[in-house]
């Protein structure tokens, strides 16, 4: 999958900013998902959120290419909870199933795109706090193009 070193589990680019345990949970049910070449524990470890994420990349790869739209915490946050949704009307019908606080859906947002780009599945400008790219031959993306079929 391209993980060549688990460091980012302590990576910390801002004091107080590390790598969690919920990342971590998600990174061992990835790994068990290409494995097994299907998403699962999709409730057991939240993964739901990042396929979620990966729903989008997949569904909007042309626009993210092209530099037409932008994945962002923000965005991603307004997958994951109706009462910020509203600004993001493309937002995918499986997104729409997604509903939490607030609060919880910025930490599931944070934990899942760190997760993909500890992956590499996409690289994070910290300093725009948006996906630079997206590594579309990752086995996660075969594993969400193979779901949506």
């Amino acid at each position: 999958m391209g993980v060549q070193s688990f460091d980012f589990i302590n990576d910390a680019l801002r004091a107080g900013n590390r790598f969690n345990i919920k990342a971590l949970e998600k990174v061992r049910a990835h790994i068990d998902s290409v494995a097994a070449g299907k998403f699962t524990k999709l409730d057991k470890t939240a993964q739901k959120y990042c396929a979620c994420i990966l729903t989008y990349v997949v569904k909007n790869k042309k626009a993210l290419e092209k530099g037409e739209t932008a994945l962002t915490p923000t965005l991603a946050q307004a997958m994951f909870t109706q009462s910020i949704r509203g600004a993001y009307a493309d937002i995918e019908a499986f997104a729409k199933m997604l509903d939490m606080q607030p609060s919880t859906a910025s930490t599931q947002a944070s934990s899942s795109l760190r997760t993909l780009a500890a992956l590499g599945v996409v690289q994070w400008d910290d300093d725009r706090r948006v996906i630079k790219s997206v590594n579309y031959d990752h086995p996660l993306i075969a594993l969400t193009v193979d779901q949506l079929k």
